[in-house]
């Protein structure tokens, strides 16, 4: 019996990083009625309360990169204007992006950046090539979010598609 135990939470153990999403990029694309255009959502989840998300909808022609820290949202971060930094594979790739802080889900807090133009193809140039690590620092947290690029080039070639809608 005990070997039967060990076995099945070897097995939980094992297929826990094949969960889409976590400690993975991994994205949805979903035609917008409203505006005719795709949207696409991406994640990737470091626990279930934090990770970093990637929208895009391809009327904006923008990304925005929400980073979700896991500590719970307070009125006193309406105050705070995060100062939000990229970089992938240890390269710094955009430093000074004002940000915005607001609330996710189970009222998380988030803060989040909006990238256009020369910004938004910066990041997805440098993220469909990462190797090893994309890491934000995002303004509220004592320490940027860590993430694997396991995932990154699919996600950045979804991501290219939908501003070039």
């Amino acid at each position: 019996m005990k070997k039967v135990l060990l076995a099945i939470g070897m097995l939980a153990v094992s297929i826990n990083n094949a969960v889409a999403g976590f400690n993975n990029w991994d994205y949805e694309m979903e035609n917008n009625p409203f505006s005719g255009g795709i949207k696409i959502y991406s994640i990737n989840m470091t626990s279930i309360r934090s990770g970093v998300a990637i929208l895009c909808d391809s009327s904006e022609k923008a990304i925005k990169i929400r980073s979700i820290p896991g500590f719970v949202y307070d009125s006193s971060l309406d105050y705070v204007t995060p100062e939000i930094k990229i970089a992938i594979d240890g390269d710094i790739i955009l430093i000074g992006l004002e940000g915005r802080t607001g609330s996710v889900g189970d009222n998380l807090a988030m803060s989040e950046a909006k990238l256009e133009g020369d910004d938004a193809r910066i990041f997805l140039t440098a993220f469909k090539k990462a190797a090893r690590q994309v890491a934000i620092e995002n303004g509220i947290s004592t320490g940027p979010i860590l993430l694997t690029a396991r995932g990154s080039t699919k996600t950045g070639q979804a991501l290219e598609k939908c501003l070039s809608n």
